[in-house]
């Protein structure tokens, strides 16, 4: 370093006097040549120590900006990390927990609408039936089939038990037919006590122009056990020459409904003890041609088949 020195200021000089107007008259200053330094020695040049105290000065200028953009550079760091968190825990954590409750309220808002208006259907349907059935009690032919016609298309609408009930009250009065078979149809899938009691009733009295659809319906749906004895007397009660019509219904009946509740019905022995031989070879080759069609040896296992004395031959 302080070779390099030397030799600036040797070469300094001369370059100063290289640009110096050819006219100067001044006499040239003689130039003082830097005497070489071995190892150890120092230089009294006095642009020597000028260059060192700048080079020194330039030296601590840089190292104070280079501390200085370190420093800036910790904190833009910091900041880079400081700054999400804090935007994280008092905005972004807090917005988030307000959209949350947000959510909560509209969804206990929509459930309370919903109920709410659930609660009007059905209180407005209640009201509508209610006024039908008046028009079935009290009103003329053209209100009585007005109201029959809705209650039958939407027999899903009468749930409540004190219609059923009511209903009930009116099947047991005199109405006419057709008021009887819509009225009927109806509580066909009503599993009720009362809607029992009219169903066996139908089968006593022969309420209805075509009792078995209506009662058998309502026992394939709700089981048979309840009024098996019922039907026994009922199917008695018929003439052996109409009994073959009544088989036809029967399965006709049937046909309408799941195999098992088929099987429920020709497995209800109490339906079948004490029954003639002759209508029992009927029901049984209704069966086989019908509910067995597909599947004769299963006809073997049903309580039919066993009281049949002589069960027709399987196909």
């Amino acid at each position: 370093m302080r070779v390099l020195a030397s030799l600036i200021f040797f070469l300094l000089p001369l370059s100063m006097a290289q640009t110096q107007p050819a006219k100067d008259t001044e006499p040239k200053k003689p130039i003082i040549m830097p005497q070489e330094m071995g190892d150890g020695q120092t230089s009294n040049h006095p642009y020597e120590k000028l260059l060192l105290s700048v080079i020194d000065s330039q030296e601590k200028t840089i190292s104070q900006m280079a501390l200085f953009f370190n420093g800036l550079a910790i904190l833009l760091g910091l900041a880079s990390i400081i700054i999400p968190l804090i935007a994280y825990f008092f905005a972004i954590r807090p917005a988030q927990k307000a959209a949350k409750e947000i959510a909560n309220i509209q969804d206990s808002v929509d459930a309370l609408i919903e109920k709410k208006f659930a609660a009007y259907i059905e209180e407005h349907e209640y009201r509508r039936i209610e006024s039908y059935l008046n028009d079935i009690q009290s009103g003329t032919f053209e209100m009585k089939k007005r109201a029959c016609l809705y209650l039958s298309l939407n027999q899903h609408l009468v749930e409540s038990e004190s219609h059923i009930n009511r209903i009930y009250e009116i099947l047991s009065g005199e109405i006419d037919q057709d008021t009887r078979n819509s009225l009927s149809y109806i509580i066909t899938n009503k599993n009720t006590v009362l809607c029992r009691h009219y169903f066996e009733r139908v089968l006593r009295e022969t309420l209805l122009e075509n009792p078995i659809w209506y009662s058998f319906t309502f026992f394939l749906n709700f089981g048979f056990e309840k009024s098996a004895q019922e039907t026994h007397s009922f199917l008695a009660s018929i003439p052996e020459d109409e009994f073959r019509m009544t088989s036809i219904q029967i399965n006709a009946t049937l046909a309408q409904h799941s195999i098992e509740s088929r099987l429920h019905f020709y497995n209800c022995c109490e339906i079948f003890i004490g029954l003639s031989a002759p209508k029992l070879e009927i029901l049984a080759k209704h069966a086989i041609e019908n509910t067995f069609k597909s599947n004769p040896e299963s006809f073997k296992n049903t309580c039919l088949a066993l009281h049949t004395a002589a069960p027709p031959p399987l196909p």
